[in-house]
């Protein structure tokens, strides 16, 4: 009778078979909601596909199907998000509210988003490729805006274009760049600052950005167009306005100084959410966003009184 041996004549090893785990079955209402989910995915503009991450503050809305999404900090505003959030493998459009000065303030806006990118991921070794046609974007002044928080300025990869179509090219190539070998680390995210993009380039990034799982901020900024055109192409498209900050506690001892960011941010296009309006400040030092208390019925600052001799010194 055939033995059960090698060639050699040792005996074979015994393989012990382990029962296979009955497999759950799926139900019919696990079968709707997961064809839901898929179908109301492809309507937004989203690809159905799984992905999985266990970072606080970024996860799948909806597992398996939502992309990954990056919560701001406020649950007012990410509950009026379609994904409980902010969808980062996307392309978002922000515009300043006034046509004249208002190009800082969306500066500020797109760094806080950013900072809190920073503190979700925990990587702040990420670099940002920042491409722009002025080279009016100040390092220092970022990481004092933004506090601990903040892109650290040796992160940030400034690109200086001619035109526009430049600007759209070097987000492009960013989005598309792999992590490189020796650190194994790729971009965070790409911004850049234009007037009138072409309609074609913004589809091309928003396939870059949904492709590479990366945000993509597009800074509209008045002073390369006079009147900025809309697009249907982003996710997301914010107006931002500056507001006073809020007063610091003099016990402090920095009574005087310029409190928290204070934005009016208008909510003027999502996918798969109605338009809103908010009024935020940025905490730098929990590295995210605030509802701000409304503006209006606060007391109002005591007038200093200047002496008779203090006047007649600077007379």
């Amino acid at each position: 009778m055939p033995t059960a041996r090698s060639r050699r004549g040792s005996p074979r090893p015994k393989i012990s078979e382990t029962p296979e785990t009955p497999e759950t079955p799926e139900t019919p209402e696990t079968a709707i909601a997961a064809l839901r989910a898929r179908i109301r995915a492809l309507e937004q503009g989203r690809s159905p596909c799984a992905f999985e991450d266990s970072t606080s503050g970024m996860s799948p809305a909806v597992p398996g199907v939502m992309p990954l999404v990056m919560s701001l900090g406020v649950p007012a505003i990410d509950a009026h998000l379609p994904d409980g959030g902010l969808r980062l493998a996307g392309l978002h459009e922000i515009a300043g509210a006034r046509e004249e000065w208002d190009d800082a303030v969306v500066a500020g806006f797109c760094l806080a988003l950013l900072g809190r990118l920073t503190a979700v991921r925990g990587k702040g070794g990420e670099p940002v490729l920042w491409a722009a046609r002025r080279a009016d974007l100040y390092g220092p002044g970022v990481a004092g805006l933004m506090g601990p928080r903040a892109v650290h300025p040796g992160r940030l990869i400034l690109v200086r274009a001619r035109r526009d179509a430049e600007v759209l090219w070097a987000l492009e190539e960013g989005l598309r760049a792999p992590a490189t070998r020796s650190a194994g680390i790729g971009l965070g995210a790409v911004v850049g600052e234009v007037g009138e993009p072409d309609g074609t380039a913004m589809r091309r990034l928003q396939l870059a950005a949904e492709t590479a799982g990366r945000p993509c901020f597009l800074l509209r900024r008045r002073l390369y167009a006079g009147r900025a055109a809309t697009s249907a192409v982003a996710l997301t498209r914010w107006r931002v306005g500056a507001l006073p900050s809020t007063t610091i506690d003099p016990a402090t001892g920095l009574a005087g100084l310029p409190g928290r960011p204070r934005w009016r941010v208008e909510l003027l296009r999502c996918r798969g959410a109605v338009p809103g309006s908010f009024t935020m400040e940025w905490d730098d030092a929990a590295g995210g966003f605030a509802l701000a208390a409304p503006v209006r019925d606060r007391p109002v600052a005591p007038r200093t009184t200047i002496s008779a001799a203090a006047q007649r010194r600077a007379g």
